[in-house]
């Protein structure tokens, strides 16, 4: 009777121990998981390029981001200029869409490098401008 007895205990302290490794390996499991989803968030919050708005206002840290007017004609050149420079923005509704531009937003900490491009389409605009003029 004794050896049934001592021969039971020793089956249900096994499952003991199996069920508490199993417990522990599935936290371990769980951590691993929850690291690489936040991981792969982080990155792709990080990637340059166009984003919601809500990953917009998270990597704008508080700060209201900035909206850029585009005209039509230039987005595609202000995809290049965002993902050669490593820039984040986000595609808004357009509210007026007769004046012929669409609305982004941008970060306020990247707004300087987004001046850069502005400043480059208007030079290049007042060029064939005057070119137009001249003729």
């Amino acid at each position: 009777m004794d050896e049934i007895v001592q021969v039971c205990q020793a089956e249900i302290q096994g499952i003991t121990v199996a069920v508490k490794a199993t417990v522990q390996v599935a936290q371990w499991i769980f951590r691993l998981l929850r690291w690489l989803c936040t991981k792969e968030m982080e990155q792709r919050l990080n990637m340059p390029g166009c984003h919601k708005f809500s990953d917009i206002m998270k990597l704008s840290d508080g700060e209201m981001p900035q909206v850029l007017d585009i005209p039509e004609k230039d987005v595609v050149g202000l995809i290049a200029f965002v993902k050669s420079h490593d820039l984040h923005m986000s595609l808004l509704p357009d509210l007026n869409a007769n004046d012929g531009k669409m609305q982004f937003a941008i970060p306020p900490q990247e707004a300087p490098l987004f001046v850069s491009f502005t400043k480059a389409n208007a030079q290049r605009e007042k060029s064939e401008l005057d070119t137009i003029m001249e003729k």
